[in-house]
């Protein structure tokens, strides 16, 4: 269960709702291919985001906020539309970070 959202299957769905990652946990068990509302992603123990591989759409915003210990944002590389704004996202291989 996911911030109110239980899982009932393991083919991914699109979330009607606001959604927050708080650990690392929560990060692997995400199961959405598109959030309709808003996502935030924050938790100290965040390590990483692959449990987000499958994540193509934010219809809200994506806030990432106190991961300390998340070092790159590579689970976010299917990531091609956050609110209204379709990006050609690219991930820059000598800093493991996004690049818009």
């Amino acid at each position: 269960k996911i911030a109110g959202i239980e899982i009932l299957e393991a083919t991914a769905q699109i979330c009607d709702l606001d959604i927050t990652l708080s650990s690392q946990a929560e990060v692997d068990a995400f199961n959405c291919t598109e959030v309709t509302g808003n996502l935030i992603i924050s938790g100290s123990d965040i390590t990483n985001l692959d449990g987000l591989s499958s994540l193509t759409s934010i219809q809200g915003s994506l806030t990432i906020s106190d991961n300390n210990s998340l070092p790159n944002l590579d689970g976010l590389s299917s990531l091609k539309t956050i609110g209204i704004e379709e990006y050609g996202m690219a991930w820059d291989t000598r800093t493991r970070g996004l690049t818009v």
